[in-house]
């Protein structure tokens, strides 16, 4: 098992002892010098062999070929716990109609827009339980990263994955103020490889043309900027975060946006997944 080597930092509770002439008190306190926790940073964490756990995919670590039957799961879960991670974006919109919200997308800023800053995390629990978050909230996170292979009746082609964080997200401080997206090139989208480093982090894609009409598949909403490469995973705009169909500009083929700013997803290609109306400029 990889452990992601994040350490946590360790606060002296205020323990009573005893003075000198007999009176007790809190012993004094040295606060932390880093307000987003004293971890490794996301984007600077290696496992024991020294790369990056969120880095190259079990598929290509393993050098499988193409269009062999994928184990399940393709690799172990590895531990996870980052501090001071920021969230750029909550799902809260249901764009299935069955239920198809929950992730959280948070992404360490202090690494100033760097591969491999942001995490998907799937179905976590809280502490305290009662703990309700907002966009842009700094959190820590406790738990494991899998590698998601696709629905159990359908899995990603080519052993394609998606790196998910599961475990108990626990509160840091309030927002403070609205992360910048990362200027992603568009070629970046031409393979799953140059793609992933991105997932889960706020990016903006500048002189993005639409190639097809935005459409409808299995209720959920997207419309293709397919780069035209042979390994292109056919990337597109999509409406997980909100209803680009009744909020949005109309997606047609051939449009072209001076920038679409949103968060990297996977789910059977590479998506943008804008927050709302402002995130297209045209």
């Amino acid at each position: 098992m990889h452990v992601l080597h994040l350490v946590p930092a360790i606060i002296t509770a205020g323990l009573l002892v005893g003075c000198g002439n007999g009176t007790y008190g809190d012993p004094p306190t040295t606060p932390l010098a880093n307000q987003y926790g004293n971890g490794t940073r996301l984007c600077e964490v290696a496992d024991g062999a020294g790369s990056h756990p969120l880095g190259p995919a079990p598929w290509e670590l393993l050098k499988l070929n193409p269009g062999i039957a994928c184990p399940n799961p393709i690799s172990p879960d590895r531990s996870f716990y980052a501090t001071g991670l920021t969230l750029v974006a909550i799902d809260d919109h249901d764009e299935t109609g069955d239920g198809a919200t929950g992730n959280y997308y948070a992404q360490d800023t202090t690494c100033a827009g760097k591969p491999y800053s942001g995490i998907t995390i799937f179905g976590p629990s809280f502490s305290p339980p009662d703990l309700r978050l907002a966009n842009n909230d700094v959190i820590d996170v406790l738990g494991t990263v899998s590698e998601f292979v696709g629905p159990s009746n359908s899995h990603f082609r080519d052993c394609r994955t998606l790196p998910e964080a599961a475990g108990t997200i626990s509160f840091r401080f309030d927002s403070n103020g609205q992360p910048q997206p990362t200027v992603v090139p568009l070629s970046d989208f031409m393979t799953y490889a140059d793609a992933r480093q991105w997932l889960g982090m706020l990016v903006k894609v500048e002189n993005l043309t639409l190639t097809g009409n935005g459409a409808t598949s299995s209720n959920r909403f997207t419309a293709p900027f397919t780069i035209g490469a042979a390994d292109s995973e056919d990337a597109k705009i999509s409406d997980e975060l909100y209803d680009i169909q009744k909020d949005g500009p109309t997606l047609t083929s051939g449009t072209t946006f001076k920038s679409v700013t949103g968060i990297v997803t996977y789910f059977f290609g590479f998506h943008i997944a804008p927050r709302s109306p402002a995130d297209f400029e045209q």
